[in-house]
């Protein structure tokens, strides 16, 4: 992968406020525990070990969203992509594509097909959220992306459009099941007969994999993952 290439930080206020919250943990422990150490040393480094705890918990919980981010979301990536068996003349639609990881990496793998890839560009879903970073990464990447500013629950495309949708940590951002499950329907509508869709997304693996066989799809379920401090899982499904 490119130096220059920077597929963001997910959830950055999460983060940030799990870091704030370790420090000021910590700072706290060891204030009790040097202010106490003459008077109440026992009250003292009892208060300063549970301070202490909680702030390695929040330390932790933010270097695994951080990992998530830098790592995690890479070794996900390509075992998505692989999951793809691309043919290289495939339409890809990438929903919810923040700087372009899947998008990126599936367009790399195609010779004339042509990926397509569609978010709202929020900045609280990922650091420098941007459709100018996604395209910023795709010249670096030497690909071509079409970008389109586009709600995944309102898909600006006819249906059976794709050969394949590829989605990421992205439908749970939507709000509550009836949003996730428009969403999904959208998915389904703009894949081809015979098409694949492959997602990512933590906690509602269950939800998804219902709406989508009751839209007629076959679902595969199984592959596992602990990302970004909650579990989830790869769906896969054909048409």
């Amino acid at each position: 992968m490119a130096a220059s290439v920077d597929y963001g930080l997910d959830d950055p206020k999460r983060v940030r406020t799990y870091a704030i919250r370790a420090a000021m943990l910590l700072a706290f422990a060891v204030a009790v525990f040097f202010v106490n150490r003459q008077d109440a040393p026992r009250q003292g480094a009892a208060i300063s070990g549970i301070s202490a705890l909680a702030g390695i918990g929040f330390a932790g919980a933010a270097w695994w969203l951080y990992q998530s981010s830098k790592s995690g979301k890479l070794k996900l990536r390509d075992e998505m992509i692989a999951a793809l068996d691309l043919k290289g003349d495939e339409k890809v639609l990438d929903v919810g594509a923040g700087r372009g990881l899947l998008a990126i990496a599936a367009a790399r793998k195609l010779k004339s097909g042509k990926v397509t890839a569609v978010d709202l560009w929020r900045p609280e879903d990922l650091s420098g959220n941007s459709m100018d970073a996604l395209k910023a990464n795709a010249q670096a990447e030497g690909v071509k992306i079409d970008a389109q500013n586009s709600d995944p629950r309102k898909l600006p495309f006819k249906d059976a459009s794709f050969d394949i949708v590829i989605s990421s940590y992205a439908l749970h951002r939507l709000g509550g099941p009836p949003q996730r499950e428009i969403a999904l329907r959208e998915i389904a509508r703009v894949l081809k007969p015979g098409g694949k869709a492959v997602l990512f997304d933590v906690h509602h693996a269950g939800e998804y994999a219902a709406v989508l066989q009751l839209l007629r799809l076959q679902v595969t379920r199984g592959d596992r993952r602990w990302l970004w401090c909650a579990p989830g899982e790869i769906l896969r499904a054909v048409k």
